[in-house]
């Protein structure tokens, strides 16, 4: 089962993405359908890391990725939903926030979820009755999502490698200590980006100095997916 991947936008298309995963001439492409956000806002060559739902059906098996976690989550709780399919559940994401979701499923909204095409009355019902416990499951599959967090308290890693556009770049042997992340600004979304941008393979001097000066030059940022995004964006021209 794919969970996640991670790699380089190869093409673009109305509905999809596809991910080139790999180096050089020898990867692998992955075609996955993103809601209109995702879509418009990446680039060819940009890196990219998505959360994916797979879904199987006669006729093959599509992939559905995510920026987010919770918004994987959201997406698994409206396809449950009888007559909900993945393509207009994903319109809903392409269409509303997380936050706006919630609270008209909280205060039984139907006309929210009519706006969007292929929704009529009966089915927004649906959404309202069979999701009324969304926010509950959510808590509890965030409670037990681990994925984001790293072993800060790696010592002499291995050299690494990756390659970006051609180009092979050693990382060299790092020492990471926890309290080097905190102290970078004392704010939790500076240490979950730099802990996650650090799985992804980046090299700890890199990550603290970029994404340090990206939260300097972005003061409006709000969340460590939104500075993950321009980091990758950034490291993809390199």
């Amino acid at each position: 089962m794919i969970t996640r991947i991670y790699g380089r936008v190869d093409t673009i298309s109305k509905e999809t993405i596809w991910i080139f995963v790999g180096s050089g001439n020898n990867g692998i492409c992955y075609e996955v359908y993103c809601n209109s956000n995702i879509v418009s806002d990446y680039e060819i060559n940009n890196y990219i890391s998505l959360y994916i739902k797979s879904i199987t059906k006669e006729d093959g098996t599509s992939l559905y990725g995510f920026l987010t976690f919770e918004e994987k989550c959201c997406f698994e709780e409206f396809i449950k939903v009888d007559g909900l399919g993945p393509r207009t559940a994903m319109s809903i994401l392409s269409t509303f926030k997380i936050d706006d979701i919630n609270h008209a499923i909280v205060s039984m909204d139907e006309l929210f979820f009519t706006s969007i095409s292929g929704i009529g009355k009966k089915i927004a019902s649906r959404i309202i009755n069979e999701m009324g416990k969304y926010s509950t499951r959510l808590n509890e599959k965030l409670a037990f999502h681990k994925s984001e967090s790293v072993n800060i308290n790696l010592i002499d890693e291995t050299i690494m490698s990756k390659k970006i556009d051609g180009d092979q770049r050693l990382l060299s042997t790092y020492e990471v200590n926890k309290n080097d992340i905190n102290n970078l600004g004392g704010t939790n979304i500076i240490s979950e980006s730099c802990q996650a941008l650090i799985k992804l393979g980046f090299s700890p001097t890199e990550v603290y100095k970029e994404v340090h000066s990206i939260k300097k030059e972005h003061k409006d940022l709000s969340s460590s997916e939104q500075i993950i995004k321009l980091f990758l964006k950034k490291n993809s021209k390199k």
